[in-house]
């Protein structure tokens, strides 16, 4: 199965550097927080320290393929022990990726926004610490720079989207 695993995240990785050496075309049309933060993760980041993270990547990938006992205990080994992947999610856990309306889905951010004494204690905390979080939305995923003003999509509208795009591929 080792073999197996080490073709299919071989082919992942190659995959994986493709869309990183195209700048992410495909992940920066996900509309999700997580993804915002793992490409601001990836631009910060040294570009010798870029491989390693996509390697991991790639294999815990892979191992998603066939979930035996074996293969998750090697994720969990990988996720506990393999540098890219620890330093990835201390980061993700440090207050540039918990702080911030960047990393806030915009119902809430507006929410947040529209609320004073949520400002109040944003500004609070805010004020106890030692970097400016970042309140942009991301660009790729919206041209509003005002987060009060962007529209979210509601489930009436994504449901006729998505029948209309199933339809035009199922037929």
């Amino acid at each position: 199965m080792t073999d197996i695993l080490s073709s299919i995240a071989a082919l992942l990785r190659a995959d994986f550097t493709v869309e990183a050496d195209a700048g992410f075309p495909t992940v920066r049309r996900i509309p999700s927080t997580e993804s915002v933060k793992f490409l601001d993760y990836f631009a910060a980041l040294e570009p010798g320290g870029r491989g390693p993270l996509l390697d991991v990547t790639a294999r815990l990938g892979a191992i998603q393929f066939y979930p035996s006992p074996q293969a998750y205990q090697e994720a969990l080994d990988l996720s506990a022990n393999n540098a890219a992947s620890v330093q990835y999610r201390a980061a993700l856990q440090s207050g540039h990726f918990a702080y911030g309306l960047r990393y806030v889905d915009p119902r809430m951010a507006r929410a947040m926004l529209n609320d004073p004494q949520g400002m109040a204690m944003m500004a609070q905390t805010r004020s106890t610490l030692d970097f400016q979080p970042r309140d942009d939305p991301p660009k790729d995923l919206t041209p509003e720079s005002d987060i009060r003003k962007i529209q979210t999509a509601k489930a009436p509208l994504l449901r006729k989207l998505i029948e209309k795009a199933l339809a035009s591929v199922l037929g």
